[in-house]
């Protein structure tokens, strides 16, 4: 079991539900040293390491790994997988695994809400799909 500090498209349970087949407990937490950036061309946001400032996401937990497996795969090579030290809102540190943007980051805020919007639908009804049937799943 693990516990994944997410920040992105995974915010939403309908998009966990998607991917993995299921909804897990989770706990509002940030991650300091980070920032959650827009992506060109991207609906999804990419975290990466900027001094001062701070991520704000949730911490997934017990996640099994076969739904670790499938969200690796979800998250592709464009991601890379990194322990963070996050905090929930009791103040408790929790290590997690978290996925790091690999590739140029606009340095601008990505929004949730903006993501829900405008891409939470397609996430779910075709992007999604297309994935798990291209055994990302697997």
């Amino acid at each position: 079991m693990a516990d994944l500090f997410v920040y992105g498209s995974l915010l939403n349970d309908e998009v966990v539900q998607a991917v993995t087949g299921r909804v897990f407990a989770s706990q509002d937490a940030t991650v300091q040293d980070h920032f959650v950036s827009s992506l060109a061309d991207r609906a999804a946001p990419g975290l990466i390491e900027l001094e001062g400032s701070t991520a704000t996401g949730r911490i997934l937990l017990d996640v099994d790994e076969a739904a670790v497996q499938v969200i690796t795969n979800w998250e592709s090579t464009d991601y890379r997988s990194v322990q963070v030290t996050a905090v929930n809102t009791a103040g408790k540190e929790v290590i997690c695994q978290t996925f790091l943007w690999n590739g140029e980051a606009l340095g601008a805020a990505w929004s949730n809400d903006t993501f829900r919007a405008e891409s939470l639908a397609w996430y779910v009804e075709c992007d999604i799909p297309v994935f798990l049937s291209a055994d990302g799943g697997t």
